[in-house]
């Protein structure tokens, strides 16, 4: 989650000169207080800046959203319209990904994408399979069964389930030691 919201910000920096500064801003008045009043944020910055750098924040979800929406239409072979509507106007995926702010469409998206790789390109399905456990580490509960169903023997389930635990670890190399710091 680190690394999408990081490339996300890195990107939509450029269309707002004041949508980092101001989460620097709510980031300190949070930890020195542990509070975050509205009245505090929203007199950082103007209304109409709040409400683009909101847009900036939330579009990374909608573009997310739009992907996961042609992963399901590529794999669903009827119905595809009623499935993609059921994903994109489902009542808790709208309340959690944009009210409360939780990012596991990405981790979906990453699933999705394994599951639509594997039947192609089996091999190449394990990097986003080890890249939504990196985002949320719920998928590695899917390591070894997924490994086992795309593998033809022990062995190359064996060379798999390494291949996605080395990926895994690679990616959040650059925390390790992190959560210390929140203690």
């Amino acid at each position: 989650s680190y690394l999408f919201t990081g490339v996300w910000l890195s990107f939509v920096r450029y269309f707002s000169p004041t949508l980092i500064p101001w989460l620097s801003q709510v980031r300190d008045i949070s930890l020195s207080s542990g509070v975050i009043k509205p009245d505090t944020v929203f007199g950082l910055i103007s209304l109409a800046e709040f409400r683009w750098n909101l847009v900036l924040l939330k579009s990374s979800y909608i573009l997310v959203d739009l992907l996961i929406a042609m992963i399901i239409y590529k794999m669903v072979t009827s119905r595809k319209l009623l499935a993609v509507s059921i994903y994109l106007f489902n009542p808790v995926i709208l309340f959690s990904v944009y009210m409360l702010g939780q990012i596991d469409n990405s981790t979906l998206l990453l699933i999705l994408l394994f599951l639509y790789l594997a039947v192609k390109s089996p091999k190449l399905s394990l990097i986003p399979l080890a890249l939504s456990a990196g985002v949320k580490t719920l998928s590695l509960f899917f390591f070894a069964p997924f490994s086992l169903i795309i593998s033809r023997n022990y062995k190359s389930a064996l060379i798999n389930l390494l291949v996605v635990s080395a990926i895994f670890i690679l990616f959040n190399l650059p925390w390790v030691g992190e959560s210390a710091k929140f203690l």
